[in-house]
């Protein structure tokens, strides 16, 4: 038994629409984005409704208004993919209506019926996203301060919007030689 969540995100909520393996909707729900949130609705669907079902949740790239989502569904051990929006699109075919919970049920569908070619999201995603923040701030730190300083810098200080971690688990971001 497969079961497909479907999720339209957007910076304040999420929209997510559940679908089973025949393509019917079992429920569908609008929820803040908040990891607290989401965490509280999966584990309802888990236990409820997708008990002893494979799951698959697919939801569009938008940056980072999705990242809680993504880090929140890998912390719970749902498989997470990220679908490109012109092929939820090209999928569809002509189609009609446009809001957030409608979207939700065609990232579903497109998922249901596409799920072969899933890549699913990993642990690494998160760390790619982290360095992908922290980026900018390393590049301009190197461009004006000699190696070793930039080093220090770079290692000591966290980036804004990047995640925290634990100090066990700190990295340092070495710039490119």
């Amino acid at each position: 038994m497969m079961k497909v969540i479907g999720i339209d995100v957007s910076k304040l909520h999420l929209d997510l629409a559940l679908l089973d393996q025949d393509g019917k909707v079992l429920q569908e729900a609008h929820i803040s984005n908040k990891a607290s949130c989401l965490r509280k609705l999966l584990r309802s669907w888990i236990k409820g409704q997708c008990s002893g079902a494979r799951m698959l949740v697919c939801l569009e790239p938008t940056g980072p208004y999705s990242f809680e989502a993504i880090k929140t569904m890998l912390a719970v051990g749902v498989p997470v993919w990220l679908a490109h929006p012109a092929d939820i699109k090209n999928s569809l075919g002509m189609t009609r209506g446009k809001s957030d919970q409608v979207d939700a049920r065609r990232i579903a569908q497109y998922a249901l019926r596409f799920g072969d070619k899933a890549r699913f999201l990993d642990e690494t995603f998160l760390h790619l996203q982290e360095l992908s923040i922290c980026w900018p701030r390393v590049t301009s730190s190197c461009a004006s301060a000699p190696s070793t300083v930039c080093n220090k810098a770079i290692s000591s200080k966290p980036c804004k919007g990047a995640p925290k971690r634990a100090s066990s688990d700190a990295a340092i971001i070495r710039p490119p030689p």
